[in-house]
């Protein structure tokens, strides 16, 4: 399941409360959507004055996101970031109708440190934060204080892949 494009958020915001400070409210609406469904158009509105054009397309084996940010306002966005909200506890097998476990899909995930895909947990699992769980990790050149609220891993990741595999090994749903 995904809910795509959760939240506009704003900086500073890895310790911060996430309604009262981090989320930058918007309403999305459906532009267009194509015969097949392989495209679907998206307009939001970023209670600042933002607004984002979205084209989000479908292939075989990928999906590609094009999104184009217009701030047709006097002053600066507060919305600093953007992030979708996957969960993938279903699609790894280890979904809330198979384990209480809400870490269970971690084993079945990974991300590429030093150039090498490392399976998750990896050393330095970050555990507190003010939320858990889940874990996140500052891409190259992202300020530490730019991220969601949730467990900061110190490893910085090589590239900007990550992500888990099918309960039965044969898919891989990475972003």
């Amino acid at each position: 399941k995904i809910h795509y494009l959760e939240a506009y958020c704003r900086a500073n915001s890895q310790t911060t409360d996430w309604s009262k400070h981090t989320v930058v409210g918007h309403k999305t609406r459906l532009v267009s959507r194509s015969a097949d469904g392989s495209q679907l158009k998206l307009h939001c509105v970023v209670s600042d004055g933002v607004t984002v054009e979205h084209v989000i397309t479908a292939t075989h084996d990928e999906v590609d996101f094009r999104l184009t940010a217009h701030n047709p306002t006097n002053k600066r966005s507060e919305a600093h970031w953007a992030q979708p909200c996957i969960r993938v506890g279903k699609f790894t097998g280890t979904g809330a109708d198979t384990t209480p476990d809400k870490y269970a899909y971690v084993k079945k995930s990974f991300i590429y440190l030093d150039g090498k895909r490392a399976m998750m947990p990896t050393q330095g699992w970050a555990t507190e934060a003010r939320y858990i769980p889940g874990q996140v990790w500052a891409g190259p050149g992202v300020p530490r204080a730019d991220v969601n609220p949730r467990p900061l891993h110190p490893a910085v990741p090589s590239n900007g892949l990550i992500g888990c595999y099918s309960a039965d090994g044969s898919m891989i749903f990475a972003t």
